[in-house]
């Protein structure tokens, strides 16, 4: 055989990396489809009348505390799952949550992050029209990658880059399909999508501005740097927490009251749970600041006024899809996450279509192959 002669290397995957494989598609799946879901679940939730009495909405702000409540049950209850031992949990959380406060602080920055974000939508939504609005958004997809080449140092090749620019100008296709690029006439009950409960919420808050200016007489320049800076927002939280996921390792010499933790699998997932007790520890009471401050808008005292059948599957929906983010941004990361939440987009349009009749144009099923050719591309490119 000559010198020049190509040699092909082809690499059989072992037994774990198989079983890493398969962990990282089932997440990506669940994800999307869990995303999907949610999506639906929320705008069945608020647009679903009964013919014989007028149906009262929910509160997003308390719907957004019982999601956040809930996943920090939860988080504790699978920490006392993986330590098969309630008493030996409470002792970890104590020494994480308070022994450990510098690492607990750490994690206030996602919660805090989050209210700069909240704000920012309001001025966002004060001075852009809702389409303009939902559209800038989706510059997430790239402030994403780039805040994780700056903090993570995730170098993404030309072919990545190219990819997520793809996904970024599939979306805003799909998007402006489903709620009207620049539309006047825009809908409160079109808003759709998990991580816009609150902004249906900002949407009511600033209907009587919205309604009492024409879209040439926004303040556009300062509307779009409010969005684009909530995007960045967004982007450096999602980031800076898979930072903190991932940063730790684990250690199995660490005692905790004398007793040494199990090994470094079983640890390595424990802080998974802790560090979103940490987290939600913050965001929790964030929350219900959140309700008393917007209790004002509402006659009923009633916290759970409008929680109806379809309402308490959102809010489990909503538990769902944050334990799953969660367990993404770890064995996967943030891009993968946009990813899935731009899937996502796209199937709970379609699942409109088919059920619900809704047409869509040609620019739609453009934008939706954009969206899945970008994942392919990017996948491939990565390999």
């Amino acid at each position: 055989m000559s010198s020049n002669s190509k040699h092909i290397e082809i690499r059989i995957l072992e037994p774990d990396e198989k079983e890493d494989a398969t962990r990282n598609v089932v997440l990506f799946l669940a994800l999307t489809v869990l995303t999907a879901a949610a999506d639906i679940l929320i705008n069945q939730s608020r647009n679903s009348k009964d013919e014989k009495e007028v149906k009262v909405d929910y509160d997003p702000a308390v719907m957004v505390f019982l999601i956040e409540f809930i996943k920090l049950g939860l988080n504790f209850l699978l920490l006392s799952v993986c330590l098969k031992d309630v008493k030996r949990a409470v002792e970890v959380s104590k020494y994480e949550i308070f022994s450990n406060w510098v690492e607990t602080f750490k994690c206030s920055v996602p919660a805090f992050i989050y209210v700069i974000q909240n704000n920012l939508s309001y001025l966002a939504l004060t001075y852009l029209d809702p389409g303009t609005f939902e559209i800038t958004l989706q510059l997430k997809l790239l402030t994403t990658a780039l805040l994780m080449r700056l903090i993570l140092d995730k170098r993404l090749n030309i072919y990545q880059w190219a990819s997520l620019t793809i996904l970024l100008i599939g979306v805003c296709i799909v998007e402006s399909e489903e709620f009207g690029l620049f539309n006047e006439n825009f809908s409160l009950k079109e808003a759709k999508g998990a991580e816009h409960l609150l902004i249906k919420s900002r949407l009511n808050a600033t209907s009587n501005i919205l309604s009492d200016q024409k879209s040439g007489s926004f303040n556009f320049i300062k509307g779009v740097l409010a969005a684009v800076s909530m995007t960045f927002m967004s982007a450096l939280a999602g980031v800076y927490f898979e930072k903190l996921l991932k940063e730790t390792k684990s250690k199995d010499s660490t005692t905790i009251s004398g007793k040494n933790r199990k090994g470094s699998e079983a640890t390595g997932v424990n802080k998974l749970w802790i560090r979103n007790i940490q987290m939600f520890l913050f965001s929790v009471p964030i929350a219900f600041i959140g309700i008393v401050l917007k209790r004002q808008d509402r006659k009923s005292t009633d916290l759970l006024e409008g929680f109806d059948f379809l309402a308490w599957l959102v809010v489990a929906a909503g538990v769902s899809v944050g334990l799953t983010t969660s367990l993404t941004l770890k064995y996967l990361n943030n891009i993968y996450k946009n990813f899935a939440s731009s899937v996502s987009i796209v199937l709970a349009s379609l699942s409109a279509m088919f059920f619900a009749g809704k047409d869509y144009g040609i620019n739609f099923f453009i934008g939706s192959t954009l969206v899945f050719g970008s994942l392919f591309m990017y996948y491939r490119s990565g390999r």
